[in-house]
Parts: C-alpha cells; sequence; structure tokens
C-alpha cells in the first residue's frame, strides 16, 4: 500500500475480530503475533493516503484511538474502553449502515461515516435493549485528532466534521425517489 496510496486517496481499513487490552496495550488478536494498536499505528504513519479511516469491530477496541488519532483520520471503535472485553455486535450494524437504504440520514444519496457511526451505534444499543442484557460495548468515533472519542458525534460535539465528509454511495439513486 506504501507505494500505491497518495495523498488523493482515502485509506479505509476494517478490522473485525476479537481484541485485548492490557497494560503492555490493545491488541486485535490474529493468528501469529497480534496487531497492536502501536503496530498499526506506525503502519498508518508510513502511507501517505490524505484521510485515513480505520473502524475497529474488535472487542477492547476503545484503546486504539489513542494509539492511531491524527489529522485528516477519523477512528472508529466498538468499544469505549479496553475492559469492554465481550464479542461485539457493532461490525454487524456497521457494515449493514454503509446502505444508503439503512443509514442515509438526511436522504442525499450518499451515507456518510457519520451517518453510518450514527446508525451503528444506535443500532447496537438497540440490540442490547431488545435481548434485555446490559450493553457490554459503546461505540467512539474520533475524527479531530484529540485523542478523545466522542459517543455521539456532531452538533454540539467537536468530533464528527471529517467524518461528515467522507460518503458513500450514488448520488442520482436519490434524485429520482
Amino acid at each position: 500500500l506504501k507505494q500505491k496510496v497518495t495523498a488523493s486517496d482515502i485509506l479505509f481499513v476494517i478490522l473485525i475480530g476479537h481484541g485485548s487490552a492490557t497494560g503492555s496495550g490493545a491488541r486485535l488478536n490474529i493468528p501469529g503475533p497480534d496487531l497492536s494498536s502501536t503496530r498499526l499505528s506506525e503502519l498508518m504513519d508510513s502511507i501517505s493516503a490524505g484521510r485515513i479511516v480505520v473502524v475497529n469491530g474488535s472487542s477492547s477496541s476503545g484503546p486504539f484511538i489513542d494509539a492511531l488519532s491524527g489529522q485528516d483520520r477519523v477512528i472508529i471503535t466498538a468499544t469505549k474502553s479496553g475492559g469492554e472485553r465481550i464479542a461485539t455486535v457493532f461490525p454487524e450494524h456497521f457494515l449493514a449502515a454503509l446502505s444508503v437504504e439503512n443509514s442515509d440520514l438526511d436522504k442525499d444519496g450518499f451515507v456518510s461515516l457519520l451517518e453510518a457511526f450514527t446508525y451503528s451505534r444506535l443500532k447496537t444499543e438497540e440490540w442490547y435493549e431488545d435481548q434485555g442484557r446490559l450493553a457490554t460495548e459503546h461505540p467512539m468515533l474520533d475524527d479531530n485528532g484529540d485523542q478523545k472519542g466522542s459517543r455521539d458525534p456532531g452538533g454540539e460535539d467537536i468530533d464528527g466534521a471529517l467524518a461528515r465528509t467522507i460518503t458513500f454511495g450514488n448520488p442520482t439513486a436519490s434524485a429520482t425517489l
């Protein structure tokens, strides 16, 4: 990727699986050496994309915000902390959110990352309520480089401005509705 990605590109990385966090940092558990938040940050720093989006849907993903937060980056995590260690349902809802039919809240024919996050967060909360379970994951978004994720970005919150500008979809599809 380092040779192919340019400053005009958006690099989009989705991590799905099981994560863990200990005193030595947060990790995505994969075969072989686990991918630490520090190592992922080093890899992202070596790529000259204009914008980087990382969606970490794993358990214990919250600390990835600390490691990956930066200018022109949107970091989305399924959990608010490393202590939220139970398997997550957030990724399922996030993938569904990339569909214009599901989460184009302003009906402009596009789904922004902010809309996808909002949809996913609300659907995750709804899932726990429907199951009668205590929520063991609390999705977060950081896109202003302050290493502080937000549960409800946009509006009054300082997070959300960059995520609002990165979109998926077909504008002509909604023009005929």
